[in-house]
């Protein structure tokens, strides 16, 4: 089902002309723990077709932060608290753990994406 809805969503956008989501640099870290994995660790692309991510490199918190000291509202995904997909399921549960071994993951994903974007 995160696949279809993946594919639909893009799918969508695609009509749309350029687009800039609030991908963040904590999707980033689940991304590289799911697809190592799978045998293939990677981070979420700058750019896919007409869809444009300046944020990879900026903490949720930071984003969270600043809607609080703005007053701004943001909507958050009920099913973002389903652990029973797969990408929830890292978040919510093996996200903690994994921070435990290595506390500074954010920091080594985050010289990734960097990496990534001078390439």
């Amino acid at each position: 089902m995160e696949e279809y809805w993946r594919n639909e969503r893009y799918r969508f956008l695609k009509g749309l002309g350029p687009v800039i989501t609030c991908h963040h640099l904590d999707d980033c870290v689940e991304t590289y723990i799911w697809s190592a994995l799978n045998g293939t660790p990677k981070v979420i692309p700058l750019t896919r077709n007409n869809v444009l991510r300046p944020f990879l490199t900026t903490r949720k918190q930071d984003f969270v932060y600043w809607c609080e000291s703005h007053n701004v509202p943001w909507i958050e995904d009920e099913s973002n608290k389903n652990s029973r997909y797969t990408r929830n399921y890292i978040r919510n549960e093996l996200m903690p753990h994994a921070l435990h071994v290595n506390p500074g993951l954010h920091t080594l994903v985050k010289k990734i994406v960097e990496g990534k974007q001078n390439t």
